[in-house]
């Protein structure tokens, strides 16, 4: 069931009420910003991505259907930014560990060289005497 004051809010800022976008922002942030929390463990990043979220509020406000709930609309949109930031940051996380692993690689193939190379100067000079 609808919170009939969110749909009278919705029509509000979908016409470009910035007194009923503040009320929403203040239901929602606070739970809006513990749920980000929850999932990726970091203030500043929960801060920002509820942040990004209200700002594609206003932003889509034109678009919103007041009809449909707004705080289903907001975790949504919360949820689906967190799955991009994760993802994002997954990609960051194994870019850095391939370029350690790649560094480690070619350390161990120049410490390898090392030990190879001294075999084979040993050999050689066994065979010279």
């Amino acid at each position: 069931m609808l919170d009939s004051s969110d749909t009278i809010l919705t029509k509000k800022i979908k016409q470009g009420s910035e007194e009923a976008y503040k009320i929403i922002y203040d239901r929602y942030h606070r739970q809006l910003y513990f749920l980000a929390k929850k999932y990726v463990k970091d203030q500043q990043l929960s801060e920002d991505a509820v942040q990004d979220i209200f700002l594609k509020l206003w932003r889509k406000r034109d678009t919103l259907d007041p009809s449909k709930s707004i705080k289903a609309f907001l975790f949504t949109m919360l949820k689906n930014h967190l799955l991009n930031i994760i993802r994002d940051r997954k990609r960051e996380i194994f870019s850095k560990y391939e370029t350690l692993n790649a560094a480690k690689s070619s350390h161990n193939n120049q410490t390898e060289n090392e030990i190879i190379y001294s075999e084979y100067r040993n050999i050689l000079e066994c065979g010279l005497n």
